[in-house]
């Protein structure tokens, strides 16, 4: 979709050059945060593990059926089951930790009994993964008991010859230290690289509209040279809807305007503008100025909540409404999304509005 050549983002462009693509900020986010996780072989290892638990218990039901039973005698309170790994959202790492962390013992000892050999009928190539498994959570096991500080080796130094200077170095770091360097500052460093790399688009989108923030011209009576060369650069790009000569005119009479009527005002934001000019009357007396806050107000930041209305679909049409028709299909998709609205209405007005509807019955 987000081809220059062949992309629906040049189809798009087709039709509208001055249409901007601006790739998902959530999604990118989303990616940030798994390229630095990769980038540290520790935490492949971690959630590689937690993984392999989730597809080698959850794949057989005599193996889950021996983990709800150790679960309902280990755990207290609310029981989570074992949860999925996905790259598409991140939240699923934590709710997978969260549900190993409660579940820890439980499956320590499930993955016992079936190394053991407990189940009957069990091949010899489960027994030897329920082994290795074991092995790996036990890890877990020691790593998440409520240790807030790692073991101390002891430390080993370095032979110091006659002529040298300097004081002896140790070989080995302290535990704490050896986690930051290779593990901590690791996926730290990733992740601002990846992060500067990743929103790099987007921060070039956001500079060229840079000059319609408030606080260019809030603190200072007078607008600066800079802020009218972004001005004229942005103006270029939009020439077709805005007029430059009137944009500049109408940039330095609202700040002036704007500057006296917020001085008290301090940490506005740009988001704050157009609603002021809306409640002042202002739109017709700046209609250049306003025009530009409008394409900024509609900048694509994040597609999250669309792409949620398509994963509604998935829960609405089950099996059992496979026949559904697609009018009725599209008014349950419509509630659905639309929750928090569906939630407001007023059922007594439906029932009155649908009473007072001509009747339509066909006698039999």
């Amino acid at each position: 979709m987000s081809g220059r050549f062949s992309g629906l983002q040049s189809k798009v462009k087709e039709l509208n050059p001055l249409a901007m693509y601006i790739h998902c900020c959530a999604h990118n986010l989303n990616l940030v945060l798994i390229d630095s996780i990769r980038s540290s072989v520790v935490e492949v290892s971690f959630f590689g593990t937690l993984e392999t638990l989730y597809t080698f218990l959850t794949g057989s039901l005599p193996r889950l059926h021996i983990l709800k039973e150790e679960q309902a005698k280990q755990v207290e309170g609310v029981i989570l089951t074992l949860k999925k790994l996905s790259d598409t959202r991140w939240a699923s790492h934590k709710r997978a930790v969260d549900s190993v962390y409660n579940s820890l013992p439980a499956i320590v000892k499930t993955l016992k009994q079936i190394s053991k050999g407990k189940i009957s009928n069990t091949k010899s190539k489960t027994v030897s993964e329920a082994q290795e498994i074991q092995k790996n959570a036990i890890v877990l096991c020691e790593t998440f008991d409520g240790a807030t500080k790692f073991d101390e080796q002891r430390n080993k130094k370095t032979k110091q010859f006659f002529d040298e200077m300097g004081v002896d170095d140790n070989l080995n770091k302290s535990a704490d230290l050896n986690f930051k360097i290779h593990t901590y500052f690791v996926i730290l460093d990733s992740f601002v690289n990846v992060l500067n790399h990743r929103f790099e688009d987007f921060s070039n989108t956001v500079q060229q509209f840079e000059c319609l923030d408030p606080k260019k011209y809030f603190f200072d009576k007078k607008i600066s040279e800079k802020s009218i060369n972004q001005l004229i650069k942005l103006s270029d790009i939009y020439q077709i809807d805005i007029d430059q000569d009137d944009l500049i005119l109408e940039y330095e009479s609202f700040s002036s305007v704007y500057y006296h009527l917020n001085k008290d005002c301090e940490g506005i934001s740009t988001n704050y503008v157009l609603k002021f000019m809306i409640t002042n009357d202002m739109i017709s007396s700046y209609p250049n100025l306003s025009t530009l806050y409008k394409i900024f107000y509609t900048l694509p930041v994040s597609s999250a909540t669309a792409e949620r209305s398509f994963s509604r679909l998935k829960l609405i049409k089950t099996f059992l409404r496979s026949t559904l028709t697609e009018e009725k299909l599209s008014n349950l998709a419509i509630l659905s999304i639309e929750k928090c609205t569906a939630e407001k209405i007023d059922f007594d007005k439906v029932i009155e509005t649908f009473a007072q509807i001509k009747k339509r019955r066909n006698l039999l």
